[in-house]
């Protein structure tokens, strides 16, 4: 909330230059592209997994007039979620209404605050709460390596993340007969990554200057078929400190399977349980205070972050220096 008239007041001319700041100019956020949503009508539920018993191989030659092998139907487990409620509001005064110019739009100013601020939170809880420590990784099971010295990808002498990727891709499939079909990097990661000359040799073409390496080039040569920059900021000064914009995906890199059609009998290493049942999801409204002669921006977003197939998954920590 404003505290003061004078910061949603413009005394000079220039009313019609409004300044934003948004991590859509970096790309947007990526979260729901790494573990994609699958809308629930209940709050809470079970979800069932298939077992890996389905792949075992058992002799299947029949004789003559000799019994079937009958099998048994085998669940591993049931995975339970809960969609926590995450919301917060704007209220805006009507004196701060009152004296402010239309290019403050008050109304629009609001809603965006209100919505990025679930969005840095939803995105900070997966990047670092869920995946971007090596203790968070360990508690769920994922497999990862933290890289140092010639093992970063940023050593351009050395180091050969081809190798090390596709090495993961078959670590992944003896884990859970899938290949990491997607990626999601820093933009840190992505920036050493563009620049390393064994994947620019990889698209040198004589005659032709190079070009610099987009997503969707370092997606084909690493044979991904989604790759995700993580880009987005926020910002860890305390109020009225120098700004300090902080990377949320740090230096992280991370290999996984996720299916092109999510869904509840899809494997994949983790899912967004988006509650939107009862009319809820993601919701934002407008409602008076008149008590406080105010009008409330409210915005209120109810989901769950769970890590689906764990062995579906490779990390890389600290990939760059």
């Amino acid at each position: 909330m404003p505290s003061s008239t004078q910061q949603v007041h413009v005394d000079a001319a220039l009313t019609q230059i409004s300044v934003d700041f948004a991590n859509d100019k970096l790309g947007g956020y990526v979260s729901e592209g790494v573990w994609p949503v699958v809308t629930v009508q209940n709050a809470s539920d079970f979800a069932f997994f298939m077992s890996k018993q389905k792949l075992r191989r058992y002799n299947t030659t029949l004789g003559p007039g000799a019994d079937f092998n009958r099998l048994t139907l085998e669940y591993d487990k049931r995975l339970w979620y809960f969609a926590d409620g995450h919301g917060v509001e704007v209220a805006i005064p009507d004196q701060i209404r009152a004296n402010a110019d239309p290019a403050a739009q008050l109304d629009i100013q609001s809603t965006k605050l209100a919505t990025e601020t679930i969005l840095i939170d939803q995105e900070y809880n997966l990047a670092v709460g869920s995946l971007g420590s090596s203790s968070a990784l360990t508690a769920a099971g994922v497999t990862y390596v933290t890289l140092s010295g010639t093992n970063q990808w940023s050593d351009q002498t050395n180091s050969d993340p081809l190798s090390v990727i596709d090495a993961a891709k078959i670590t992944i499939a003896n884990q859970c007969a899938v290949y990491g079909n997607a990626m999601v990097i820093s933009d840190a990661v992505y920036v050493a990554l563009r620049n390393h000359p064994r994947i620019r040799e990889y698209f040198k073409y004589p005659g032709m200057a190079m070009k610099p390496l987009s997503v969707d080039m370092l997606r084909e040569y690493f044979g991904l078929e989604y790759l995700f920059v993580g880009a987005p900021r926020y910002q860890t000064a305390v109020d009225g400190a120098a700004d300090a914009l902080a990377p949320i995906w740090g230096k992280n890199a991370y290999l996984f399977y996720r299916p092109p059609n999510p869904g509840l009998m899809e494997p994949s290493f983790g899912y967004t349980f988006l509650w939107t049942g009862q009319g809820f999801g993601q919701l934002v409204a407008r409602y008076r205070e008149q008590w406080k002669t105010q009008d409330v921006i409210q915005c209120q977003k109810y989901y769950a972050q769970v890590v689906v197939v764990p062995q579906a998954a490779y990390a890389w920590l600290n990939a760059v220096a």
